[in-house]
């Protein structure tokens, strides 16, 4: 996605429930180096872009949740690693 200027990677997370934690805590240090790496090299063909971040959208069931309307936590986490 484009914020202004910026291009933004973004990593969804999806948990269903919290047993083994929340979304953004599974993505683990070799996950991180692959977006990360992944990103670099996309922004060095890419010329007319300048600058790049990556963002986690981390996505999670509410625990008991009547409102079915309702049924989903968000967590965004801007410029993540």
């Amino acid at each position: 996605m484009q914020d202004g200027n910026t291009l933004v990677f973004v990593e969804v997370r999806f948990r269903k429930n919290a047993l083994y934690g929340n979304g953004h805590e599974s993505i683990t240090t070799q996950k991180q180096q692959r977006i990360l790496s992944t990103a670099q090299e996309y922004l060095q063909y890419e010329t007319k872009i300048k600058n790049g971040r990556i963002d986690v959208v981390a996505m999670s069931e509410k625990p008991q949740n009547t409102d079915k309307n309702n049924n989903y936590i968000f967590d965004w986490i801007k410029n993540a690693f």
